[in-house]
């Protein structure tokens, strides 16, 4: 039994990694030329958002006996804001897109495999330290339809 075999430490690994993998929640971007390729965006911190939700209009009648009602008149995505280690070789593709203001197209997978589909425009809130590595503020404010796949 011990010490373990290679064959069993790599065994216990796969089987580790297995476990993990139903726990991740996965962001990803389209390619900015082609806009159909999606790839992971590394390393990505907790997601907060995205917040979904709607504008309401106050509907309330005199004879509502004291409740108010309301209607959803317009449906928002909100934002989704999430910390990123910054490294420029890896994550240029999104310094461009808030640079530029385009919209651009992402996917969230969570760890039960369904997931969103939505365009947003990016925002970058760098966060340097003296020592350590670079991190960035990233929110990404939902513009137009939020597809569930």
């Amino acid at each position: 039994m011990y010490p373990l075999s290679e064959e069993e430490k790599s065994a216990m690994a796969l089987t580790v990694t297995q476990a993990r993998l139903p726990n991740l929640t996965i962001l990803m971007m389209a390619d900015r030329g082609t806009r159909t390729i999606f790839s992971a965006i590394p390393g990505v911190r907790d997601l907060m958002g995205p917040h979904l939700g709607g504008v309401r209009k106050d509907v309330t009648q005199h004879n509502a006996g004291g409740w108010q009602a309301y209607l959803s008149v317009l449906k928002v995505g909100g934002v989704l804001d999430f910390d990123l280690i910054y490294s420029a070789d890896t994550h240029d593709y999104i310094l461009d897109a808030s640079l530029e203001q385009t919209q651009e197209l992402f996917q969230i997978i969570f760890p039960d495999g369904y997931g969103l589909r939505f365009s947003a425009l990016v925002e970058l809130n760098f966060k340097g330290k003296v020592v350590g590595q670079l991190r960035a503020g990233v929110r990404l404010t939902l513009t137009g339809v939020v597809e569930k796949y």
